[in-house]
């Protein structure tokens, strides 16, 4: 309360003491602020606070805890007077208290895994994946996956335990030698792709076509990780040094069973889904920078030969221009489109408002999280999934919920064949209390202009 309220802690200790009144004299009930986070405390809600080097070298911890400067850089743990301005050196200065210049705060794992069997509901979460999972040889879960099961052939005693948690490390993006603007993003395309050469890259834009690219990929793979010494076609060449580039080992090898681990690294699906429907996006709306419908685009097709009914065209200037796609939409059609994503109303916990990401004036959507675009892409994707004749793309929408409408009305009468409203529920959600199924939806109007309308019931 005194978080959602923002009290003040003069308020909040006025009101402990107002409870004070009403208890006898040995109830254990904190009488200040500073009783009640030490009651927080103890229940695994702290962190610790640790000096550090202000240059990140070290953490003055465990056997660097009574050193006073870096051994690496010997810089002082401590503010110096020059560094605040002061320069007086009388007796009261002197006397003052030491302050340190860098703290890390450190927020202790373990008791925060604990804390979380500590309530009955949490700790059947915690234990799904032996106790709740259903084993049907699909693949739903990171339990069902052959990581996990060779793991657990190798650990026995561990995976024998269904409180033993797993962890993963999700981090997103690196900026390898700091080359790039923003201190957290790794390239992955242009000319600082390849890490190890960075800006020594001498190598021009090459075409790659079809299959050439997976044959390609481990003569990249192993010249990036330095499994071998390798000399790439003629498009690249690269000195010597830049073989020695990479020199730090990751903290995770240091760990017993780490070269045990099937897959030691993977990607976010869920993030490359959101760069994917951004690009989407960006497409549709013919966004300036983020619209992969550009110039280059058109002339890769041409180069490579395929889909002439996108190729430049020149006009009676001499100039060239872009033929429609199939997805051009005009700025009334984007103004339909973008009005429905604003004014859709879905169910609580199956997305978040999306209302605030549509700019209606600047014909974008912005700061979708990856679970609205993944539901987004859902949509399209289903709605697409109806047009078999892209003649009359309407139509073929309007005629392909009429069947889905159809199917769902029919199989309610099929008692002794298993279908969507009668078959075993493999994962059950605690938290729905009703699956929504296709017939439930609601009314889908396809307008003239192409937009669609979901009203959910």
């Amino acid at each position: 309360m005194k978080c959602l309220n923002s009290w003040t802690n003069k308020s909040f200790i006025t009101l402990l003491q107002f409870f004070l009144d009403f208890l006898t004299s040995n109830a254990k009930f904190p009488k200040d602020c500073y009783e009640a986070k030490k009651i927080i405390k103890d229940l695994g809600l702290s962190y610790e606070k640790i000096r550090a080097c202000p240059k990140d070298c070290i953490l003055y911890w465990k056997e660097n805890a009574n050193l006073e400067a870096c051994p690496n850089c010997n810089r002082s743990r401590w503010e110096s007077n020059e560094s605040k301005g002061q320069q007086s050196t009388n007796a009261s200065s002197k006397k003052r208290k030491k302050k340190v210049v860098k703290i890390l705060r450190w927020f202790p794992l373990k008791p925060r895994l604990q804390r979380l069997f500590m309530s009955p509901k949490t700790a059947n979460h915690m234990k799904w994946h032996v106790n709740g999972r259903v084993n049907d040889k699909l693949l739903r879960h990171h339990a069902d996956y052959e990581a996990w099961k060779s793991f657990d052939s190798k650990y026995i005693e561990f995976s024998s335990g269904p409180r033993n948690v797993r962890l993963g490390l999700a981090a997103d993006g690196f900026n390898s030698y700091g080359n790039m603007s923003s201190i957290h993003s790794w390239s992955t395309k242009g000319a600082l792709a390849c890490p190890p050469c960075n800006y020594d890259s001498q190598s021009p834009p090459i075409t790659v076509f079809g299959g050439e690219i997976m044959l390609r990929m481990d003569v990249v793979a192993n010249h990036v990780f330095r499994k071998k010494t390798v000399n790439l076609p003629n498009e690249r060449k690269r000195r010597e040094e830049a073989l020695t580039m990479w020199k730090k080992r990751s903290i995770f090898f240091t760990l017993p069973y780490w070269e045990d681990h099937v897959l030691r690294h993977n990607l976010d699906v869920m993030h490359i889904e959101e760069n994917v429907v951004d690009n989407i996006i960006g497409t549709f709306l013919n966004l300036d920078g983020k619209t992969e419908n550009n110039l280059k685009a058109r002339q890769d097709l041409k180069d490579m030969g395929i889909r002439s009914e996108f190729h430049l065209e020149k006009d009676g200037n001499d100039q060239k221009h872009m033929p429609h796609a199939c997805y051009y939409m005009n700025a009334s059609e984007k103004d339909s489109f973008l009005h429905v994503l604003k004014d859709l109303r879905v169910q609580d916990g199956y997305s978040s408002n999306i209302s605030p990401c549509i700019k209606l004036k600047e014909c974008k959507i912005s700061v979708m999280k990856s679970h609205d675009n993944h539901i987004l892409m859902q949509y399209l994707s289903r709605l697409k999934s109806y047009v078999h004749n892209k003649t009359y793309p309407k139509d073929s929408i309007a005629e392909g919920y009429i069947v889905e409408e159809c199917l769902a009305f029919s199989l309610r009468y099929f008692k002794s064949v298993e279908t969507a409203f009668n078959r075993f529920v493999r994962n059950v959600e605690e938290s729905m209390s009703a699956v929504m199924l296709v017939d439930d939806i609601g009314d889908v109007t396809i307008t003239n202009d192409g937009a669609t309308i979901l009203k959910m019931l």
